[in-house]
């Protein structure tokens, strides 16, 4: 007999439970952040909905349709195959890229790497409270540290001491915030914007430095961009090559055909 499941249940239908565990990892954490409970109930109400219609399709047989048959099955056919190439990148080493590497590949490569528009680095924070706002403006405008104020201030201090230290195109700098955006195109460097209530949160940037379009990037962000790459690709190669022998293997084993289409 299976022991019954510890956890918190939401919803039931039938004998299928939804645990309050099971969507808090399902549910990007930008959307629980923005809105934990809407975004909880919202879940929980489409999976409802969707259970009721699917048990209802099975009442009236629809699971013995050959057409519905056959898309269950080519869906199972891709859920496997995404599963094995998962479990095949996961073999690939975790070994870093070596910054001589990323090095090598971006002097052999300079000329790519130029930048097609104006980019930023800027300062985003956000707090809960007005005051909250005034007071980590007032401590940036007299000099204190910005990890200081961060920390003390901004509702996800490491996400913003993080994109601080990024460049981002003109163009997507702070996208999803009108003002922010918009300030970003005209104010100087170390300007602080007015302080804007956008959402449940309070709003301000402190451009910090920019890079003019035709200039290259800088080379710290775009060396660890670069590693990143070559860990991809490391994986991309990884995957290829084990399809490239399955494929290899079932032809000498004659399981596959291959015909050329005229």
């Amino acid at each position: 007999m299976t022991p019954e499941r510890e956890g918190t249940v939401i919803a039931e239908v039938g004998d299928k439970k939804l645990f309050l565990e099971d969507v808090e990892t399902k549910i990007p954490p930008a959307m629980l952040e923005i809105g934990r409970t809407d975004a909880i109930n919202r879940y929980r109400n489409n999976w409802v909905k969707r259970e009721l219609l699917a048990k209802e399709a099975t009442r009236r047989g629809l699971h013995q349709n050959d057409l519905i048959q056959s898309k269950i099955e080519e869906v199972t056919r891709d859920i496997l195959a995404q599963a094995l190439i998962s479990q095949v990148v996961d073999e690939v080493s975790d070994e870093p890229i070596s910054r001589a590497d990323a090095q090598g590949y971006y002097e052999e490569n300079k000329d790519q790497f130029v930048l097609r528009e104006r980019h930023v680095r800027f300062r985003h924070v956000r707090t809960a409270t007005l005051q909250e706002s005034r007071n980590a403006k007032a401590a940036l405008q007299r000099g204190r540290a910005w990890e200081d104020v961060a920390r003390q201030f901004d509702v996800d201090p490491e996400s913003a001491i993080r994109n601080a230290n990024l460049f981002f195109p003109q163009s997507l700098a702070a996208i999803d915030y009108d003002f922010m955006h918009s300030y970003l195109q005209r104010i100087g460097i170390t300007e602080i914007t007015p302080i804007h209530r956008i959402g449940e949160y309070f709003h301000f940037v402190q451009l910090m430095e920019d890079r003019a379009a035709g200039d290259h990037p800088d080379v710290d962000w775009i060396l660890s961009q670069i590693e990143e790459w070559l860990k991809l690709d490391r994986k991309q190669r990884r995957v290829n090559s084990f399809e490239r022998n399955l494929l290899l293997q079932a032809e000498s084993n004659n399981e596959v055909v291959i015909r050329n289409v005229f």
